[in-house]
């Protein structure tokens, strides 16, 4: 099988594909499915899917989650319950694939089968005799023509389209989405991922006119907030049925967020018509445990190694941006390999501003670029002669990072901590745990922005010296009007002064919090020994209550404010 035509050759039609389908009974048919394209971002999308719907089902059969390319084997493409497959080449579904694709189609007289329709048709077969309760299907190769499309999907999701398969799909977003846009099926939902106006005026054509649902990013669904997290990010989504605030999703960069409001919005429409929320926790926990191999990946530290799977300059941008994001490496290596129809120097060009050197070298794939060759695939070609490395040339300097978000964050400590939060280190105002395992200082992520300076910190800094002195006036107080010894007034003055400064030095712990509170009580106390206490005592505890909600408010919107600011200078460039 392995030895057949790649996947990147293939003939415009569903012939040989459905023919092989109808010899083995159609089991495409017997269930559900949820169909999956776009130019990125479609792996982590079924996987987010496959994610999800594992969570909701309580059928042990599970939810298979079939993606594309193969990452190590081809029992990896084909997963039930997130499990490959276990390989069995003398199984039913392998031999019966097996003898039909190593012969002849029986209408043309040749074989035409390749080893992508091959995997395909496997797949249908395995999952329709596991059996599951749905498909999450990756498309191989645009929409119309790939081998997946001979299935019907109930809910189609189109991720993001850029310029990728020329050769194959066409020269332009508009002709790109004109090939995505053949999984929308008559009365399916569509849902569609944020989209260039050219690319969305085709997809929304298709919908309309095959009769299929419509959610579209940026209008019923999408990223609501989304804030940088150690080991990830913290999102706030519109789905089709309600909102679904404070998620922890372990994955970085922008675009991940992006695919997860896609992968929501594929399964509240699959399991319930997109009418009704899906329980929070359950999807808590579902996000929680997403991952996605071979994007961002760190697979090694000290040093650092990050793999990630970009193939063409939209997917190397968003990589880009990730990087200046979610890490903070004081010096960052590149290693680059791309196969011939692809786009190298639109690549190069997106990867460049983020990397001080660059190694540009070739995978074992036979469809691998040569380093040494003057020129790639797509419009451009490697600029670099053999074993082409070396630094940035002097003529483009690596673009300067502000200098506010190349602080390290503390060590199991998140994005919300700078935000006033004194919750448990590690954990993110949702209370989900996310500490960083990491041990290289140069790859942990970093806080986008210089922490504001706390007012619930300076308010409550401002009471505590209040009752410093509030103290001494007591003390004063008792020595006229009372009975007590002189030594025991100046004991209690002493451990309240003390016990007030300690507070006031702690507040950027709960200790300081802590200490305050008892501040406040033990100052109401001596109301036993001196009644105008009682008055003072309370006041001062009403105005710590108060400054500290009054404070922690205004926190959380200085914070929003902050990144608001940041995001709109990453955007504009300032």
């Amino acid at each position: 099988m392995l030895a057949r035509a790649p996947e990147n050759q293939v003939d415009p039609s569903l012939r040989a594909i459905r023919e092989l389908m109808d010899l083995m009974g159609d089991p495409q048919r017997t269930v559900p499915m949820i169909h999956v394209t776009g130019t990125n971002g479609k792996t982590s999308t079924a996987r987010m899917i496959e994610r999800l719907l594992r969570e909701w089902a309580s059928a042990p059969a599970g939810s298979p989650a079939r993606t594309s390319p193969t990452s190590a084997s081809a029992s990896r493409s084909t997963a039930s319950r997130s499990r490959p497959r276990r390989s069995s080449p003398r199984g039913t579904t392998s031999r019966r694939s097996w003898r039909w694709s190593i012969g002849t189609a029986p209408s043309l007289g040749e074989p035409v089968i390749n080893y992508f329709q091959v995997l395909t048709a496997m797949a249908f077969s395995a999952f329709a005799e596991a059996p599951v309760d749905a498909m999450v299907v990756e498309v191989g190769l645009g929409g119309t023509w790939d081998s997946t499309n001979v299935a019907d999907g109930q809910v189609a999701v189109i991720t993001p389209i850029a310029i990728d398969h020329e050769r194959l799909l066409g020269s332009t977003r508009a002709a790109i989405a004109g090939e995505k846009a053949g999984i929308i099926k008559a009365g399916a939902v569509a849902v569609l991922g944020l989209q260039e106006q050219d690319a969305a005026e085709v997809l929304l054509h298709r919908a309309g006119e095959v009769g299929a649902d419509v959610a579209v990013e940026g209008q019923q669904i999408g990223v609501l907030a989304r804030e940088v997290a150690v080991g990830g990010q913290v999102v706030t989504v519109q789905g089709l049925g309600g909102v679904y605030p404070d998620l922890f999703l372990p994955l970085h960069g922008e675009h991940q967020a992006h695919n997860l409001a896609c992968a929501l919005a594929a399964v509240e429409a699959f399991v319930g018509g997109g009418r009704d929320r899906l329980d929070l926790d359950l999807v808590r926990d579902a996000v929680a445990g997403m991952d996605s191999p071979g994007r961002l990946e760190v697979v090694r530290r000290s040093p650092t190694v990050v793999v990630d799977a970009a193939h063409n300059p939209a997917g190397a941008e968003a990589l880009a941006g990730s990087l200046e994001e979610a890490f903070a490496f004081s010096r960052l290596v590149g290693v680059v390999a791309v196969l011939q129809e692809k786009d190298p120097l639109g690549i190069l060009e997106a990867l460049e501003p983020v990397l001080d050197e660059i190694v540009v070298t070739r995978t074992s794939s036979s469809r691998s670029t040569p380093p040494d060759e003057p020129r790639g695939g797509g419009r451009g070609g490697l600029r670099r002669g053999p074993g082409a490395r070396g630094p940035r040339p002097a003529d483009r300097p690596r673009r300067r990072r502000d200098p506010r978000r190349a602080r390290r964050r503390p060590r199991g400590r998140c994005a919300g901590d700078r935000f006033g939060h004194h919750g448990r280190r590690g954990a993110h105002p949702a209370g989900r745990v996310v500490s960083d395992p990491s041990t290289d200082p140069a790859a942990e992520p970093v806080q986008t922005a210089r922490p504001p300076r706390s007012l619930r910190r300076t308010f409550a800094s401002m009471v505590l010296v209040g009752d410093v002195f509030v103290a001494g006036f007591a003390a004063l107080a008792a020595k006229d009007l009372t009975t007590l010894p002189g030594s025991q007034i100046v004991i209690g003055w002493l451990v309240l002064t003390v016990l007030g400064l300690l507070a006031a030095g702690m507040l950027r712990s709960r200790a300081g919090y802590a200490l305050g509170w008892v501040e406040q009580v033990l100052l109401l106390l001596t109301g036993v020994w001196l009644p105008v206490m009682w008055f003072i005592g309370l006041a001062l505890a009403v105005t710590w209550v108060v400054l500290l909600v009054k404070g922690a408010r205004a926190d959380v919107v200085t914070a929003r404010r902050l990144v608001e600011e940041q995001e709109w200078q990453r955007t504009h460039g300032g």
